[in-house]
């Protein structure tokens, strides 16, 4: 007999670790914007729209509350609105079936997708400084590779379908 058989197993719903956990990020970044070496959470952004994609049981305020985050973060980091999200949306028609295709191990399609979410954010940062504000764009590809190194360990450790 369990020790503790009268609580019920779903004492916390899920659904409002969820919402905790946009609220963590948006604090996080708010975090990230003044200490340099504080993760952006690209990645793990990228992997929650993912979910939030396939999961057809989503909450509508979750998805407004994802989206203001979404926009939050642009704003923090002068992207253009909702630049982001377009790029998400691109990825998940059209990379990612490609990378489904090929991959079929879990964990390793979740560290493929934060790479290449990283990735495509350095690319999209590099088009919108070049378009728009005519510059070069000047990154320190150490302080890159430790915001994808970051993302990775914080997506192995507690993340999961």
């Amino acid at each position: 007999m369990q020790a503790f058989s009268r609580l019920q197993r779903s004492f916390i719903s899920k659904r409002y670790l969820n919402y905790f956990l946009l609220i963590l990020l948006f604090i996080l970044d708010n975090i990230s914007s003044i200490y340099l070496y504080t993760p952006q959470f690209i990645g793990i952004y990228f992997l929650i729209f993912i979910n939030m994609y396939k999961d057809s049981t989503v909450d509508n305020y979750y998805i407004v509350l994802y989206v203001l985050l979404i926009f939050f973060v642009e704003s923090n980091r002068d992207f253009l609105v909702s630049s982001l999200l377009l790029f998400y949306l691109f990825s998940h028609s059209i990379i990612l079936p490609l990378i489904n295709q090929y991959v079929s191990c879990g964990n390793c399609k979740r560290f493929i997708y934060v790479v290449y979410s990283y990735i495509g954010y350095y690319i999209l940062s590099v088009v919108i400084q070049i378009i728009f504000v005519k510059s070069t764009f000047d990154v320190n590809i150490l302080l890159f590779f430790y915001y994808i190194l970051l993302d990775l360990v914080i997506v192995g450790l507690f993340y999961e379908d």
